[in-house]
């Protein structure tokens, strides 16, 4: 590993005086995105110096990972309601498909292509994706719809590309980052 190129995993207490900072995954890759599977194991987007990006799984507690897809892109979720992760993986330079794979049993499933030049997603509690394009959020029901539909236009609101987009755990509040 050449010095300085690290990019760890870290745990930090939320209480101050609680605990010590601590190293809680290294690789000799670059991690770049991670989403926790359960409390031992976790799905990791890493890459050696540039992309692609890889997907791992990972147990920080035996130091073990093990590479699940050669090229991934930067959205890495757990599926509610499902013992499954979701990925984007790429089909060309500016589009990529969004995939289900079942923690269990390794099964990957195709869901749907995600929106052209776009690649952040995020899982509704009831089972439904939204993703962004530009100033607008789309939705799509796996298993029900044939394609996204729009539901919002923040054009109005002066954004013009929405990235990073978070449902809270109750699907009551959605936070994104945009340009304006």
């Amino acid at each position: 590993m050449v010095r300085g190129k690290e990019q760890h995993l870290w745990r930090f207490p939320l209480r101050a005086g609680s605990s010590q900072p601590a190293l809680l995954l290294a690789m000799p890759q670059l991690i770049g995105y991670h989403v926790w599977y359960n409390q031992d194991s976790l799905f990791v987007a890493a890459f050696p110096d540039q992309p692609p990006m890889g997907m791992y799984l990972a147990v920080p507690g035996t130091k073990k990972t093990e590479k699940l897809e050669e090229s991934i892109w930067r959205s890495l979720h757990k599926v509610p309601r499902k013992q499954a992760v979701s990925y984007l993986v790429p089909v060309s330079d500016s589009v990529a498909e969004i995939k289900q794979m079942q923690v269990k049993t390794g099964e990957r499933e195709g869901l749907i292509q995600a929106l052209p030049g776009s690649q952040d997603y995020a899982w509704l509690p009831n089972g439904r994706l939204l993703m962004a394009q530009g100033a607008k959020l789309y939705v799509y029901r796996p298993g029900t719809d044939r394609r996204w539909k729009e539901v919002a236009d923040f054009t109005p609101q002066g954004v013009k590309n929405i990235t990073r987009l978070a449902v809270s755990p109750k699907g009551n509040y959605l936070s994104f980052v945009a340009n304006l």
